[in-house]
């Protein structure tokens, strides 16, 4: 899904691809970029890293991504539930501000989709897969 016309160059071969904005990958790539020291994904929303101002302004700009490509698959297929999955997702300041600032930015009639963070975790992909797999 293209979020920015003409953005960021994407491992697709595309440009403004949600994937360059809304990633883990992207969080710590601009995260990085702020700090001395790289930090990975996890260590980012480690409460000495997630308490600089830097590192926090960060996180809320890639959370405004994912509020961006939500709202558009929310308009798009008006699903009565989104679940966010990852090891990231996990973090309860991820889902505590998707939930403060998506409704405010949804249309009313787009009100009703409930956005949880999926109880599998990491491990949700993996599961899937193996599912599939069975059946086979």
């Amino acid at each position: 899904m293209i979020i920015h016309s003409g953005g960021k160059q994407c491992n697709c071969g595309g440009e403004g691809c949600y994937e360059c904005y809304a990633s883990a990958t992207a969080l710590i790539n601009s995260v990085n970029k702020v700090v001395k020291e790289p930090l990975d994904a996890f260590q980012i929303f480690e409460k000495e890293n997630i308490e600089r101002p830097e590192v926090r302004s960060e996180i809320d700009k890639w959370i405004d991504e994912i509020i961006t490509g939500l709202i558009n698959v929310i308009y798009i297929f008006n699903p009565p539930l989104i679940v966010l999955g990852g090891g990231i997702m996990n973090e309860d300041y991820i889902i505590d501000l998707i939930d403060r600032k998506i409704y405010n930015k949804l249309m009313d009639n787009f009100r009703n989709v409930n956005i949880v963070r999926s109880r599998l975790g990491n491990d949700a992909a993996l599961l899937g897969v193996s599912y599939q797999a069975a059946k086979l």
